[in-house]
Formats: structure tokens, sequence, C-alpha cells
């Protein structure tokens, strides 16, 4: 399903942070969801390389958040690994 995401700070070549204002249909996590912020951290390591870490915050200690979090967690990762092997194939 489709995603709707909304900006909510951005601070150019460093940072980017966005919440998801309409989640897919199928997402388990509709409560949780609403108070999840993700944030995408640049960091220049050389002339040719960046460094990447994605933060995910705003999760309770409630079974659904935990649960969200799990999922993001691999989510994520899945999303850094494919940027990795994309940048590669460009170089």
């Amino acid at each position: 399903g489709t995603i709707v995401y909304t900006i909510s700070g951005i601070e150019p070549l460093r940072r980017l942070s966005y919440q998801i204002t309409t989640p897919p249909v199928n997402l388990p996590f509709k409560t949780a969801v609403r108070r999840m912020t993700t944030t995408i951290h640049f960091a220049e390591v050389d002339e040719r390389t960046s460094g990447i870490r994605i933060v995910d915050s705003g999760f309770g200690v409630d079974d659904e958040s935990q649960q969200m979090r799990a999922f993001f967690r691999e989510g994520d990762a899945i999303t850094l690994q494919r940027l990795q092997l994309h940048f590669r194939a460009i170089r």
C-alpha cells in the first residue's frame, strides 16, 4: 500500500526527519506509528564517502510499540544495505 510521509525537519546535507502520516492499510501498528519519527543523519567521511545513520524514535513501552520497533529495525537495516549496493554499483 501507499505510504504518505510528512517532513518535520531538514538540515541540508546533514539531517532529514519525517513521520508517517498515512500508513499502508496492512501496517499492524496503527496507534504506535503516529508517535514515531525517523531521522536520517548524513556525515561526510571523505570527499567520496558519506556515512548514513537511521534513527527511529517515539516508541513507548507498550507491546505494539516494541513490535513496531523490531519491525523498523529490520526494515532500516535492509534500506541501508540497498543504499550501499546502489552506490557501490554507480562508482
